[in-house]
């Protein structure tokens, strides 16, 4: 299942688009951002145990606020 974008979830390029130097470097900014991320989540699970279980369902724009 992948991810829709609006207009608070950026998606990277995909296909032709992706080879255009400044898209190949939003991808890889994008990625670096996603890795930090990742991390920190990971960081913050191993150090609260109460949010390893934590899922946030997000179904509208209105979960965003």
């Amino acid at each position: 299942m992948g991810m829709l974008g609006s207009v608070r979830v950026l998606l990277p390029h995909k296909g032709p688009a992706a080879y255009i130097r400044a898209n190949r470097n939003y991808k890889y900014q994008h990625a670096r951002r996603r890795m930090s991320a990742e991390k920190d989540i990971g960081v913050l699970k191993g150090r609260f145990a109460s949010l390893k279980e934590l899922r946030a369902p997000v179904a509208s724009d209105a979960d965003f606020t």
